[in-house]
């Protein structure tokens, strides 16, 4: 390891990449949407007929990114908040600000992807 400047940038690179990194990624999934590749299928729900708790997490990144925020909230709640609250994150990280993610908050996202299972279960299969 260098002396703690150069580490203290090197850590810091890809907060910068953050914000870029996701609209790239909702550039790509509507692309491919767009040129009929077909998106990927869960392997959960073809094995068991139930939703993952990731279910509709691509079709709510494809909503948002055509800024349909309401539809990629029915899609996956929690890939809807996951991904604007990633995109704010990376907008905080920018302007120099410290988030600490504190033991608490894993298990509270525990208990979020647990509470959008059983919405995602509620909401039946397609």
């Amino acid at each position: 390891m260098g002396p703690p400047s150069q580490a203290g940038r090197g850590s810091r690179a890809w907060l910068w990449a953050a914000p870029f990194g996701l609209l790239l990624a909702l550039w790509l999934i509507r692309w491919v949407a767009a040129a009929g590749l077909p998106l990927p299928a869960c392997g959960f729900r073809q094995a068991t007929g139930l939703p993952c708790p990731g279910c509709g997490s691509t079709r709510a990144l494809l909503a948002l990114a055509g800024g349909d925020v309401a539809g990629a909230w029915r899609f996956n709640p929690l890939a809807t908040t996951l991904t604007l609250g990633f995109a704010l994150a990376g907008g905080v990280w920018i302007t120099g600000r410290r988030i600490v993610w504190r033991a608490w908050g894993f298990r509270l996202l525990a208990v979020l992807i647990f509470a959008n299972w059983l919405y995602l279960l509620s909401q039946g299969t397609d």
